[in-house]
């Protein structure tokens, strides 16, 4: 956690790496961040997400559900975990890669022109 919470402190132009911590939990997301990358860790949960996140890659993880996302979010990529269900995806997003999960059912949603989807229902 303390590598963790360093990297969050120096972190100066909104993207933050926090992958293949060893992380069971992760601290709190500070508003300005712009891309998180938390892949490679054991987390269950990921905590409140900042309203500034475009880009998120949680993949290679255990997590069963993912927060609210935020509006702003354009990116994400949440393959290879535990996740049975998504939550509701923002209109800003534009490409989701949500293989290699446990999800059974996916809602509907508009695509916008070059929205990207890999999804697998189980």
């Amino acid at each position: 956690m303390e590598i963790a919470l360093e990297r969050i402190r120096n972190c100066l132009d909104g993207e933050l790496d926090i992958s293949g911590l060893g992380l069971t939990e992760l601290p709190p997301i500070p508003e300005g961040i712009t891309m998180l990358r938390c892949s490679h860790n054991p987390l269950t949960k990921l905590p409140l997400l900042p309203s500034t996140l475009e880009e998120l890659f949680c993949h290679n993880n255990q997590l069963t559900s993912l927060p609210v996302l935020p509006p702003s979010l354009t990116f994400i990529i949440c393959s290879n975990n535990m996740l049975t269900s998504l939550p509701v995806l923002p209109p800003s997003l534009f490409s989701i890669y949500c293989n290699d999960n446990q999800l059974t059912a996916c809602q509907s949603f508009l695509l916008p022109y070059g929205f990207f989807v890999a999804i697998t229902i189980s």
